[in-house]
């Protein structure tokens, strides 16, 4: 709460996220009522705070909560957020770990004030290099980005789902997460 208050004195965007909820995503079913719970007091608590305040309903859905199940409990979850916040902006990204990838999956609501959020990490072997979490991140050490047409064109349609989606909705799009590690 303090530190809500004070980004908000600041004048920064603030966005509340569910993350690394891995209890849910390893069991959805069993902890489905804790997930929606969390947002019933989530929402509630900052029902009051200025629209600078987003959430996101979950961070990198994955493991069990596979992309159909998804579906259904990010809707669930958006209904409960707006019985007390019912114009604040809300993040939705995709199953799959929240990347483009998981786009064609997305049955997002009808809801003006949602907003599509991706995660982007590619060309991975070039982001993740030497990465101690990803296997056989050592053997890219040395890959280069160099800029070429073919690169960019592959950035370029790697969104063209994700602008699609967007389009079709008439929502914006927040990439959430994106970069590369230090070693690249």
């Amino acid at each position: 709460d303090s530190v809500v208050k004070e980004a908000l004195k600041n004048k920064l965007h603030v966005i509340i996220n569910l993350h690394h909820h891995d209890a849910f995503m390893a069991n959805p079913t069993t902890n489905k009522e804790r997930f929606l719970s969390h947002w019933k007091q989530i929402s509630d608590h900052f029902k009051g705070y200025p629209d600078s305040l987003l959430f996101e309903v979950l961070n990198e859905p994955h493991d069990k909560l596979n992309p159909s199940m998804w579906n259904v409990y990010l809707k669930e979850a958006l209904n409960v957020i707006r019985k007390t916040n019912p114009k604040r902006c809300v993040l939705i990204g995709t199953a799959e770990w929240g990347g483009i990838s998981g786009v064609k999956y997305l049955s997002l609501p009808n809801d003006p004030n949602i907003i599509l959020t991706v995660h982007y990490y590619s060309p991975f072997q070039f982001t993740h290099q030497g990465a101690s979490w990803t296997e056989g991140a050592d053997a890219w050490l040395g890959t280069e980005w160099r800029d070429t047409e073919t690169e960019r064109q592959k950035v370029i349609d790697d969104f063209k789902p994700v602008l699609k989606l967007a389009m079709q909705k008439g929502i914006p799009i927040h990439i959430g997460e994106f970069g590369s590690y230090s070693k690249a």
